[in-house]
């Protein structure tokens, strides 16, 4: 537990550097988990972000995991810097970011490394996934911070989790009820770069889900193969007319 932790302090330390040294501000810099499957096409997603913000995150969608990315409707994707309502729904996930690399994003995750620094002092343990988030929101409740951060979004269905709920969705039978514009099969059809998210009650089994899961290792490499197996015959099937699970989605 605490090895893992220490990790994310090292990781969130190499991440200020590489924003600090070596690197101008027409620079971009993809900082990437490796239990992420990256599709033909996504450059594009991160260059679309990044025309218009300084950093560019991975976003949750809360329903992911749970049925209700079966049966919930896709809400539209998130334009410009996120207000607060988007921390009602959704959070940034620091497993995926892009950067540049300006006075800015070195405060910022200069700032992220000090919160993880003083939760290893107060508590034992730091996240930088959540110290990211305060540190965002914060941007928004403390007025007498003045210094701006231009960040934004990857698209929420282009860069996704969607999990073995939707990409297993043609051998669940009719166990849970689902929508062609759902936000699970809006990720689906729009998936450029999948995030294999450890969900231990839906972890890919053989014969469907299976509660019984196995270790976080074995369920990301069974998820990270069947996105990759999902995305190629989703596309061939739609080519040669066969049986489509989606339709798409405006």
């Amino acid at each position: 537990f605490i090895a893992w932790h220490v990790a994310m302090l090292f990781k969130a330390e190499r991440w200020a550097k590489t924003a600090c040294k070596g690197f101008n501000s027409t620079d971009a810099v993809l900082c990437v988990d490796a239990d992420h499957t990256f599709f033909p096409g996504w450059q594009q997603v991160v260059e679309d972000c990044l025309r218009n913000h300084e950093l560019c995150f991975e976003a949750n969608m809360r329903p992911t995991g749970t049925p209700s990315e079966l049966h919930r409707s896709a809400l539209p994707p998130e334009e410009g810097t996120p207000n607060m309502s988007f921390f009602s729904h959704a959070w940034v996930n620091t497993g995926l970011f892009a950067m540049r690399c300006t006075p800015e994003v070195r405060w910022f995750w200069n700032t992220v490394l000090r919160m993880m620094r003083e939760g290893f002092y107060a508590y034992g343990a730091a996240n930088d996934q959540t110290a990211a988030n305060q540190v965002l929101i914060s941007r928004m409740t403390w007025p007498n911070i003045t210094l701006k951060i231009n960040w934004g979004l990857l698209s929420q269905y282009a860069v996704n989790q969607v999990s073995a709920l939707v990409l297993q969705r043609e051998r669940l039978g009719r166990k849970h009820p689902a929508r062609p514009c759902s936000v699970g099969f809006r990720m689906r059809e729009e998936m450029l770069i999948h995030h294999a998210a450890f969900l231990a009650g839906a972890c890919p089994q053989p014969s469907g889900l299976d509660k019984a899961s196995p270790g976080a290792d074995v369920c990301k490499l069974r998820l990270m193969r069947m996105a990759n197996e999902t995305w190629w015959r989703d596309r061939e099937d739609r080519l040669s007319g066969g049986p489509q699970y989606w339709k798409v989605c405006g």
